[in-house]
């Protein structure tokens, strides 16, 4: 079976934000919070990456 390093994408984001979370804040509200604001920061990230990656295989 045929497996993409993208499926392992979530599992790595979601703890690393909240990790990142809690290593700032004590109130569980504030983790949370700091953590889904880290999951759209690398999102982002990794989705511009992937196109910038994407485009350079498409043009060479």
């Amino acid at each position: 079976m045929w497996q993409s390093i993208f499926w392992h994408i979530p599992a790595l984001v979601i703890p690393v934000s909240l990790v990142y979370g809690a290593t700032r804040f004590e109130n569980p509200k504030e983790i949370i919070g700091e953590a889904i604001q880290w999951i759209r920061r690398l999102v982002v990230f990794l989705t511009t990456i992937a196109i910038v990656v994407h485009l350079l295989t498409w043009l060479v």
